[in-house]
């Protein structure tokens, strides 16, 4: 008899000297150290970060792509925390949905759903569709819990519509996003919403980045001011929702080459510092009551 040698599989992530032939295998170990992709990876169903856990991921220039035409899922869940790295610069995390369109907004599609505390480092984070509702590179939710979102670095990109939503859908949770970095490119970059249930505890400041629109008509220089797409847009739902006495919008600092719109009945507080430069048709334009 002949002893035959079989192939043993590629890995594609490490955790320290310790290799894994895929993603999944690594997470489930993730508590041993920050997992480091070696490969490009084909995810073939969604990843799921669960209450409690801590997972620190390093694309390494790597990318990470999702094929799904599944309505109503997100290619990354994080209830715990995730933190996203990016060593080399050209990692990318894409979820590539070509599923049916939503109109109703009731089956979003989500590249990462983020209800714990999430910190983007680097990585290009997009979501490829051509449909246009409720479709989003981060979606900040705190419908069960403080939704924490930090962005340091990185770019979230969304041709057709917001690059980060914040669902702000609790009488009880926070939902907080701070940008110090990094580029937030959508039709409209960020949408702070209150669904117009509850009464919500939505906190938007920015301390830096830059923060940009995809909408022809404004990159192009023919939108005037009422035909301008938002940048930063704060909404109520329906009748009766209030923003909370905690609620705000601060902008200290970062690059704006758009509008910032607030629409009737914004929150609070609102603070526009010095440090913020506004490339836009108006120095800045803000509608609320």
């Amino acid at each position: 008899l002949r002893a035959v040698k079989l192939p043993q599989l590629a890995a594609v992530a490490s955790i320290g000297d310790a290799l894994y032939a895929s993603l999944a295998d690594a997470l489930a170990d993730a508590a041993n150290g920050e997992i480091v992709l070696l490969a490009d990876i084909e995810l073939d169903a969604p990843i799921v970060i669960a209450k409690g856990e801590i997972v620190s991921l390093d694309l390494n220039g790597n990318t990470v792509v999702y094929n799904s035409t599944t309505q109503g899922e997100a290619m990354i869940t994080n209830l715990g925390t995730l933190t996203i790295n990016d060593s080399i610069g050209t990692g990318v995390i894409n979820y590539n949905y070509t599923g049916a369109a939503d109109p109703s907004y009731g089956k979003g599609n989500n590249t990462i759903s983020n209800s714990g505390n999430l910190t983007v480092n680097g990585g290009y984070i997009t979501i490829a569709n051509l449909r246009q509702h409720a479709k989003y590179p981060i979606d900040n939710n705190s419908t069960t819990g403080d939704a924490v979102l930090v962005i340091n670095g990185g770019h979230l990109y969304n041709y057709n519509t917001s690059a980060i939503r914040m669902l702000c859908n609790s009488t009880t949770y926070k939902n907080i996003v701070t940008i110090n970095g990094g580029l937030i490119e959508g039709y409209c970059a960020i949408w702070m919403q209150n669904p117009g249930k509850n009464t919500v505890n939505g906190q938007l400041t920015i301390n830096g980045g830059e923060i940009r629109t995809t909408a022809a008509a404004y990159v192009n220089g023919s939108a005037t001011v009422a035909e301008v797409a938002s940048k930063i847009y704060c909404t109520i739902d329906g009748e009766g929702g209030a923003w909370s006495e905690t609620s705000f919008v601060k902008i200290t600092g970062g690059l704006f080459n758009e509008n910032v719109y607030l629409e009737t009945a914004a929150p609070a507080v609102v603070e526009i510092g010095e440090g913020a430069t506004f490339n836009c048709k108006d120095t800045i334009f803000i509608y609320s009551n």
